[in-house]
């Protein structure tokens, strides 16, 4: 057993360095995390820097949680973590990470505002600049996307590649997320040449079906072809 958080017997950790609150949360007993978080000695633990050299526990055990889909245990560590936005080592935040897994009930108690720092919707990951809504909507995510939305994510966001939120749902066939956000942009229906945007979100209802999605234009805006004009039709 090693001692280096002190004598308290909830602090020891094992041979491999884990403590009793890092083995309660990968077990998903929320429970057990409540009982021990209940100890002063732990509240010192989550909050301390002197103790955890850059308060990176209460965030480790956070990123644990989301993966494994706790909501309760989401839910006792969040008010813990210090700074919301920190990264793990794939450059990704807390909400990033959670929207990617499509845990829309973290991602709830994530916006909360009961912690010492609050999340921001836009913060992106360095190598494509995707912000959680792309992937929410990549993903086809509707209800993280809504969720994202109401946060203030935005929606106007560009990636590396110059996409914007819409165009990825749109070029995934994700219709009901590409109409979220264009009302979001636009509250009275969209016209364009005397023409009303409009999606369908209709489903082929047997195997002899056949649905084709067009694009009157190029996805990519950094190609400068004009878009298919069909008014004269």
């Amino acid at each position: 057993m090693n001692s280096s958080h002190g004598s308290s017997p909830e602090l020891l950790q094992d041979l491999e360095g884990y403590t009793p609150l890092r083995l309660a949360v990968a077990g998903g007993h929320a429970d057990v995390v409540e009982a021990l978080m209940a100890f002063s000695s732990y509240k010192s633990c989550l909050s301390t820097a002197a103790e955890l050299k850059d308060s990176s526990l209460a965030a480790e055990l956070l990123f644990l949680a989301l993966r494994l889909d706790s909501p309760g245990i989401v839910a006792l560590l969040r008010p813990h973590v210090s700074d919301i936005n920190r990264r793990n080592v794939c450059g990704e935040t807390a909400l990033f990470f959670a929207t990617r897994l499509g845990s829309s009930e973290c991602i709830k108690i994530l916006l909360q505002k009961n912690g010492p720092s609050q999340p921001d919707p836009n913060i992106t990951v360095r190598v494509r600049v995707w912000t959680p809504l792309t992937v929410a909507s990549v993903q086809g995510y509707a209800q993280i996307v809504d969720l994202l939305i109401q946060a203030g994510a935005d929606i106007n966001a560009k990636d590396a590649f110059n996409w914007r939120i819409m165009e990825h749902a749109g070029y995934r066939g994700h219709l009901q997320i590409a109409e979220m956000v264009l009302t979001s942009n636009h509250p009275e229906p969209l016209k364009h040449a005397g023409v009303s945007v409009k999606f369908s979100q209709s489903s082929p209802t047997t195997a002899n079906d056949l649905e084709v999605y067009v694009n009157l234009g190029p996805l990519n805006t950094r190609n400068n072809k004009k878009v298919v004009d069909l008014s004269y039709y």
